[in-house]
């Protein structure tokens, strides 16, 4: 069922009034105000699990408010990080998905006046679905404490005194970074890249897929040269998937990445093998865009692919 943005926060609105044991909010960006409105009405009984993204730069700009957290442990609910997630994800009970392109904001839900327009869609999950969102928490979630807070607000509160922030300030220290970035294990298809580094330096905003490959890695004019579409790419979710199946194995071809991502994807319906495939034939164009991190080898009949020692030396620290 697809629904355009009023469709999905009456779809919301209702699944919230019959949403008895869990709900589980999953959102890029979160801000207080709105988190506040979804969960006024629930039942008392509902165990509440929040999740959000937490970039440097989301909270520096505030796309999502660090508040967030606070609200989550006054009201006695979970709350966790993922700085790679890019999902809008609504579970109710289980039984129920709400799944689209709203963040959980004012504008995201139509809230506010001048709100968004969104599109999304309702799902009945099936037994494996839920599991595969289970274990999607379970190891890509980093479930906040006090500790972990205060760390993070000390830093975003470090840049927001000074006049100009420096470009590395708007990441986390890798410090910090590596306490709460957790391995990539599952996917969307929203996360994937669709076209080559070529077309993203030759962009067409007619096709689509450019369109939806600049939105997914948050590219501006000031990212046609290679160097900032490198590193855009690095930072998805997508590139840390594929470092971490790479590295599980001594060298990775062709057919063995296809498998992989097939499992990784969290979509229903799932994607056919051969539009798979298609996929992993441009993640290789991307790998051999970035010499430094991927060494590829050409085979009579396939390719194959292993981390550099540079890359791989920095994944394992």
């Amino acid at each position: 069922m697809l629904l355009n943005s009023r469709d999905f926060l009456n779809e919301l609105t209702v699944a919230r009034a019959s949403c008895q044991s869990t709900l589980v909010l999953a959102s890029a960006f979160i801000k207080t105000a709105a988190l506040h409105e979804v969960v006024k009405s629930l039942a008392g009984a509902v165990h509440v699990s929040v999740v959000a993204r937490w970039q440097v730069r989301d909270l520096f700009f505030k796309a999502s408010d660090l508040s967030v957290y606070e609200y989550c442990r006054e009201n006695g609910y979970t709350f966790g990080i993922s700085p790679s997630f890019h999902g809008k994800l609504y579970v109710f009970d289980r039984k129920t998905i709400l799944l689209g392109s709203a963040n959980l904001t004012a504008r995201g839900l139509g809230l506010s006046q001048g709100g968004n327009f969104e599109f999304g869609t309702k799902i009945e999950p099936r037994l494996g679905d839920v599991e595969r969102l289970d274990e999607f928490f379970a190891s890509e979630v980093t479930w906040m404490n006090d500790s972990i807070y205060l760390r993070l607000k000390e830093h975003v509160d470090l840049i927001e005194s000074e006049t100009i922030p420096s470009t590395g300030s708007l990441e986390w220290p890798d410090d910090v970074l590596r306490s709460i970035q957790k391995p990539v294990k599952y996917l969307w298809v929203k996360e994937l890249v669709f076209c080559t580094p070529q077309q993203l330096l030759s962009p067409n905003f007619d096709n689509e897929s450019v369109l939806h490959d600049f939105e997914l890695m948050e590219m501006g004019i000031d990212h046609f040269s290679e160097k900032p579409i490198r590193e855009t790419f690095q930072r998805t979710r997508l590139c840390q998937w594929l470092v971490s199946t790479i590295s599980g194995s001594s060298r990775a071809n062709f057919g063995y990445l296809s498998s992989q991502l097939h499992q990784a994807l969290l979509d229903d319906p799932a994607l056919y093998r051969k539009e798979v495939k298609h996929l992993v034939s441009v993640l290789f164009e991307w790998m051999a865009y970035m010499p430094e991190k991927f060494k590829i080898t050409q085979h009579r009949v396939t390719q194959s692919v292993e981390l550099t020692d540079q890359a791989e030396t920095a994944h394992t620290r």
